[in-house]
């Protein structure tokens, strides 16, 4: 008997603690993973040969800048073959808590990790392995006021591009439009995830050095004209809920991987501070969701591009100095229409790149009946501009404005245990301005379709089949997807066909 006493008296005195700290604080467990068995494809590539100089043709060959021509037909592979795989992009893990610190204050916290899973696993970032890199993740502090917050989060342009909860039960990185082609669309194979990577380890970690061979050109545009940014670096708040409404506002403060990351040297035409500011406001009432989004990126392209180049400069390319060669061809006649684009890196005395400012707008609206029917509808408008600090040469086609605007609808349905979606996205052709001329963005418009049905084997488990289809324009080579893109050449259709499992915990 006094043994029995003993060990209650212990157990109660180690979870004493326990309980103390239960009451003022908390932590979750969270995660979700979700891996597909798919088939991939791109076929329908434009096997056409590049256009003789100074008879015209686009700039931006297949959707992006930097994509290039396809030299000739008989090149292997301008089509994608078939093969399979696995994906499993977008499985996290993830600790989140709060603790009240009383007269209506509080922290919280969180804490998310991408798992990889083999197969294709997503981009990493600071670290690879099991943890992949790091999702939104941050410590903010909270009140009747609402809450200020520092970390990495997805920016809210981001957040109102994603929401739409009616096709969660069979996302995977497969099924959905964001970064493949909604999100910005100017980088090789859509527009990117940017996942709270700073430029060094975007570009290549010698931000700010003259070695021109340890960067990584397509990556670097890649991290200068994405909008689908998990923002790291950053500060936000986030207002209360008032009558429905609710505005967050974030910074993504300068940052690089070197002390000399503003690239400020003598032998460069001014200084580069890059820096981002994004503002959001949404409305809901019932099923109604409303929201609009708004994006600021300062010397992004700037500071890229002197990342790829180095101090040193870096070597040029025919018909643009060292710098961004983005396609086409130079042949044209000075006041013409010319096709060739760059974004040359300059010095103090020569014409080059001085800064550049990019924005973005986006609307979202669905709503969600009471029967099981979503339906939303979705547009954004992306413009780049960038400046100089002379007038470049007459033949020189240096690219100085890009817009480009992008649109999603969709409907999903649940039917007791099953969940059936339909969604369609779009985007027109790539315009804008070359040394104050036009500038030839034919033929780079995409659409896509994703079809997908999940069955719910309990409130967190499910298995589900998907079906994404991508249709671009002659010029484009848009992948349509969050992660792990083909990456069609010109012209080529890719296609993603997949079953597979999903459990949250």
């Amino acid at each position: 008997m006094q043994k029995k006493v003993m060990a209650v008296a212990v157990a109660t005195a180690l979870a004493a603690p326990a309980a103390v700290l239960a009451q003022g604080s908390s932590v979750q467990i969270y995660g979700a993973i979700s891996i597909a068995g798919e088939y991939a494809q791109a076929k329908g590539a434009d096997t056409n040969g590049a256009p003789v100089a100074g008879t015209g043709g686009s700039s931006v060959r297949g959707g992006n800048l930097g994509g290039g021509y396809v030299a000739t037909s008989s090149l292997p592979n301008v089509n994608e073959p078939g093969r399979t795989r696995t994906q499993a992009a977008g499985s996290n893990f993830g600790l989140r808590g709060r603790e009240d610190l009383g007269n209506g204050l509080y922290m919280g916290f969180q804490a998310e990790a991408a798992i990889a899973l083999g197969g294709i696993t997503p981009a990493s970032g600071p670290s690879s392995g099991t943890f992949a890199s790091w999702r939104n993740s941050g410590l903010w502090l909270g009140g009747r006021w609402g809450e200020v917050g520092l970390g990495i989060w997805d920016s809210p342009f981001n957040i109102n591009q994603t929401t739409g909860a009616g096709h969660a039960a069979y996302a995977n990185a497969s099924t959905t439009f964001a970064a493949g082609l909604l999100g910005g669309g100017l980088a090789a194979g859509g527009a990117g995830t940017i996942s709270a990577q700073d430029l060094g380890q975007w570009c290549g970690n010698n931000f700010g050095q003259g070695n021109a061979t340890q960067t990584n050109n397509s990556n670097c545009f890649q991290w200068a004209a994405a909008f689908h940014r998990r923002v790291g670096n950053s500060l936000w708040y986030q207002s209360p809920t008032w009558a429905g409404f609710r505005g967050r506002v974030q910074y993504g403060a300068t940052s690089g991987s070197t002390p000399n990351a503003t690239n400020d040297g003598a032998n460069f035409p001014s200084q580069v501070k890059p820096s981002l500011w994004s503002a959001g406001v949404s409305y809901t009432l019932g099923g109604l969701y409303a929201g609009v989004g708004y994006e600021q990126h300062n010397d992004y392209f700037t500071a890229a591009v002197r990342s790829l180049t180095g101090a040193g400069g870096g070597a040029a390319t025919a018909g643009c100095a060292a710098g961004f060669a983005l396609g086409g061809n130079s042949g044209g006649v000075s006041g013409s229409s010319p096709t060739f684009a760059c974004i040359p890196v300059g010095t103090a005395s020569t014409n080059g790149i001085s800064g550049d400012d990019s924005n973005a707008w986006n609307v979202n609206l669905r709503y969600t009946f009471g029967f099981g029917l979503s339906i939303g509808g979705y547009y954004e408008w992306v413009r780049w501009k960038m400046n100089y600090a002379n007038a470049p040469a007459a033949q020189v086609g240096n690219l100085s404005r890009v817009t480009r605007n992008a649109w999603r609808v969709d409907a999903a349905y649940q039917l007791g245990a099953h969940t059936f979606g339909l969604q369609y996205a779009g985007a027109g052709d790539v315009t804008g301005t070359v040394s104050n001329a036009s500038f030839d963005g034919n033929s780079t418009g995409v659409n896509g379709w994703i079809l997908g049905y999940a069955y719910s084997l309990s409130k967190r488990s499910s298995v589900f089949a998907y079906g994404t289809i991508i249709s671009n324009d002659s010029n484009a080579r848009f992948n349509g997807i969050v992660f792990n893109g083909i990456g069609p050449n010109a012209g080529g259709d890719p296609r993603y066909l997949g079953v597979g499992l999903r459990h949250l915990f």
